[in-house]
C-alpha cells in the first residue's frame, strides 16, 4: 500500500480547457436564455477583433484562417484606413479602464491594404494621439498602436514620391502601369496572371469529380479565365473583380461563383511564394492574437454558474 502512494505524483489543479457551445435564446415577452455546455460553462472567451478597410480584406483573412480549425475573430469595417487608428484608440483606452477589475480586455488588431506609406501611418497615428497623452506616455501609446497596426504586403504599389497625387501623374513607374487605384485589386490581377498550365499540372487542379474528361475541362477553363483576366485593363482597379464576374464561360469552373474568394484560393495554392509574401506574417500575428485572447479570458477570475 506504501508503494503505491509512493507512485503518486501530485501535478496541481487541472487547467480548464474552453470546449462547449453557447446558444441564446430571445423570446417575444423580452426572456433571454443563456444555455452553456461543456467547460464553456464555466469560462467564456468572447472573439478577437480584426479592424479591416472593406469586405474584400474580409475575404482575404477568411482564405488566411482556412488552414486553421478554428480562429475565432469577428470582423469590424473602419471603410477607410485613416478610421483605423482611432478605433484601436477606442478600444485601448477601455482597456486601461479595466485594469482595475477582474475583466480583462478583448484583443484587437487592425490590418490595412497595404498601399499606404509609413510616412501617412505614422502621421495618422500621431493625430489619433494629439491632445491626449503626452511624453512618455505617448511614446508608450505610440508603441501600442503600432504593435497592433499591420499591413499586407504588395509587391506593386505607389511610389513614395507619389504618395502627392500631383507627382503621381509625372511618375514614369506609375505611369507604366497605370493604376490609377485599386492596388490590392491590381496585385491580386498580376499573381492571378503568373499562374500557368506546369504548375497547375504539378500541383493539381481540386475538382469535384473523378472523370478525366472533366478535370481535364475544368483545366483549361481555369486556363481561359486567366487569359480573360489579362485582357482586363482599367484606370481604377476597385473594379477588377466586377469585371472578372463578366467571363463568359464561368458556369463550366467549379467555384467560381465566388470570384474573390476563387482568385485569392487560387493564388494561395499556385502562385504560393507571392501568397506568403503577400499574407504570412498576418497569418502569424492572427495566430499571436488568437492565442493571448484565448489565454487571457481563461486566466481570468471571471466565472458562469450553470
Amino acid at each position: 500500500m506504501n508503494e503505491k502512494k509512493d507512485l503518486i505524483i501530485n501535478i496541481g489543479m487541472p487547467v480548464p480547457a474552453v470546449l462547449g457551445t453557447r446558444r441564446v435564446k430571445k423570446y417575444k415577452n423580452g426572456n433571454v436564455v443563456d444555455a452553456r455546455t461543456g467547460s464553456f460553462t464555466y469560462k467564456f472567451v468572447p472573439q478577437f477583433i480584426v479592424v479591416l478597410e472593406d469586405d474584400l480584406a474580409k475575404k482575404v483573412v477568411d482564405v488566411i484562417a482556412s488552414d486553421f480549425l478554428s480562429l475565432n475573430r469577428k470582423y469590424l469595417l473602419s471603410g477607410t484606413w485613416g478610421n483605423q487608428a482611432s478605433c484601436l484608440l477606442g478600444f485601448l483606452m477601455y482597456a486601461e479602464q479595466l485594469q482595475e477589475s477582474n475583466m480583462p480586455p478583448l484583443s484587437i488588431m487592425s490590418i490595412d491594404d497595404g498601399d499606404i506609406s509609413e510616412e501617412s501611418r505614422q502621421n495618422r497615428i500621431n493625430n489619433a494621439l494629439r491632445g491626449n497623452v503626452t511624453g512618455k506616455e505617448l511614446k508608450a501609446a505610440q508603441q501600442r498602436l503600432n504593435d497592433q497596426m499591420f499591413s499586407f504586403n504588395l509587391e506593386f504599389k505607389e511610389c513614395k514620391e507619389c504618395s502627392n497625387k500631383q507627382n503621381h501623374k509625372k511618375c514614369s513607374k506609375c505611369q507604366e502601369l497605370n493604376v490609377g487605384g485599386g492596388w490590392p485589386e491590381y496585385n491580386h490581377k498580376r499573381w492571378f496572371e503568373e499562374i500557368d498550365r506546369e504548375t497547375i499540372l504539378s500541383i493539381g487542379l481540386r475538382t469535384n469529380c473523378d472523370s478525366k474528361y472533366y478535370n481535364d475541362l475544368q483545366i483549361e477553363s481555369f486556363l481561359d479565365l486567366i487569359e480573360y483576366s489579362k485582357s482586363i485593363v482599367l484606370d481604377d482597379y476597385h473594379e477588377y473583380y466586377n469585371q472578372l464576374k463578366e467571363w463568359p464561360v464561368k458556369t463550366t469552373l467549379d467555384g467560381f461563383q465566388w470570384p474573390e474568394h476563387f482568385v485569392l484560393s487560387s493564388i494561395k495554392r499556385f502562385n504560393h511564394k507571392k501568397w506568403s509574401y503577400y499574407t504570412d506574417h498576418i497569418k502569424e500575428a492572427l495566430t499571436a492574437m488568437d492565442k493571448i485572447n484565448t489565454q487571457n479570458f481563461v486566466s481570468s477570475d471571471i466565472f458562469f454558474e450553470r
